[in-house]
């Protein structure tokens, strides 16, 4: 970094703004950024389960499927920075990835904090100045130039002056790890319009929830989502038992369609247990246990087709008798628990919120930002990453591809004025 490169100010030390901040500086300029949080980057450490899915190895073409919100607008980011670009810049930085099922790209030690960490270590060793936990942030323009105004750790009032400013401060979800939407508020003090804003990749509340089964996670089975019986989409994965509903992978991709709803009445979801077998093939597993263990209660040998805790809930759900044998069940209650063993329904009545999302879908208007800069066509010199952006992806990696590939592409055009 010289000394007598350009002056500018990134607010927010997300996976953006940090990749931002690094690419700038590799130009010449002058980097300082601000940060809410006492800590950088604290949402990229407990991504992926602590993981860190940092991208998707599958070909950037094939993102289109995966991105709901801004693919074309993201064009441009992408064929700058790509995810073999990504991969190879935290080779770089001593943190060689992985690929898993679903083309997930992690981290080689399974570790987060190793990417967090590598990506504050590259940015500060390029010289970048990061400031924590600074507050009531508040943007004005001085000139040509801006003038960033805040309180630090102990209150007193600072200002941090630039010729260009980089808002990518992320969106309101999980605001337990700095995400306070602040930034929304500066860009529309800027003159830009923020399109509305709703959480996605969210756990949705029943009101029949599997309370009983909170915590246990269902591996493999198929999610449909159904309004007024009419099947929206499904997914196959993971899906998590809470105290409220149902979170984990699969339920998450499906959270947009009832989220994004302007009337969010008559959503319901069906989980298919035994996706790998139909229901032709489930009755002959029904009947070789039936064989095999004629007398033992459906209590315990129930257990061979589900996890321990769900046996109470499906089998009450289904209306068999849990404390017969197999031999005691009539066709109608085999037929009963087949159907519910493909199908059992649950009443989507809400979303666990921003709290809870992982992403903010909406966001700063697209057709106010220049796709191949992230630079506004309304303020001169001040630009846009990240989640702030009217932008957003499903799991799987593609966020955090979105996050690294705009802040370094507006971070080039930062460091280059």
């Amino acid at each position: 970094m010289s000394e007598q490169g350009r002056k500018v100010v990134i607010v927010g030390a997300g996976p953006a703004g940090l990749m931002a901040a690094l690419h700038a500086a590799k130009e010449g300029a002058n980097v300082t950024v601000l940060e809410h949080s006492k800590h950088a980057c604290l949402k990229l450490g407990i991504t992926g389960k602590g993981r860190c899915n940092v991208t998707n190895a599958r070909p950037m073409a094939e993102f289109r499927e995966k991105v709901p919100q801004g693919f074309d607008f993201l064009q441009s980011a992408f064929a700058y920075y790509s995810n073999v670009a990504l991969r190879c810049e935290l080779e770089r930085m001593g943190v060689p990835t992985l690929v898993e099922r679903g083309d997930r790209v992690y981290p080689s030690n399974g570790d987060a904090q190793t990417v967090r960490r590598a990506l504050i270590g590259a940015a500060q060793g390029a010289g970048v100045q990061l400031r924590t936990d600074v507050h009531d942030v508040e943007v004005l323009r001085d000139g040509t130039n801006f003038a960033v105004h805040f309180s630090d750790a102990r209150g007193n009032r600072c200002a941090e002056r630039g010729s260009a400013l980089l808002l990518a401060t992320g969106g309101c979800s999980y605001p337990a790890t700095g995400s306070d939407g602040s930034g929304y508020s500066l860009a529309r003090a800027l003159g830009h319009t923020v399109t509305p804003l709703r959480p996605t990749l969210v756990g949705l509340c029943v009101a029949n929830a599997l309370t009983a089964a909170a915590g246990e996670e269902l591996r493999n089975v198929r999610v449909a989502l159904l309004r007024k019986g009419e099947c929206l989409a499904e997914e196959q994965g993971e899906v998590m038992c809470e105290r409220l509903g149902f979170g984990g992978s699969a339920v998450l991709r499906l959270s947009r369609l009832v989220t994004m709803a302007e009337e969010r009445d008559g959503f319901s979801l069906s989980i298919d247990f035994k996706p790998g077998l139909n229901r032709a093939k489930l009755r002959g597993r029904i009947a070789r246990e039936r064989e095999e263990r004629p007398r033992e209660p459906l209590s315990s040998s129930l257990r061979a087709l589900l996890p321990a805790k769900l046996v109470l809930p499906v089998g009450r759900r289904a209306g068999v008798p849990l404390n017969r044998g197999w031999a005691d069940l009539r066709a109608h209650d085999v037929e009963c628990l087949v159907q519910t063993l493909k199908g059992m329904r649950f009443d989507v009545v809400g979303h666990e919120g921003f709290e809870r999302a992982l992403v903010t879908a909406g966001g700063v208007a697209l057709d106010e930002v220049h796709p191949e800069t992230m630079e506004s066509r309304l303020v001169p010199n001040l630009y846009f990453a990240g989640e702030l952006l009217d932008v957003d992806a499903n799991t799987g990696g593609f966020n955090l591809q979105i996050a690294f590939s705009t802040g370094a592409l507006a971070g080039s055009h930062l460091g280059r004025g």
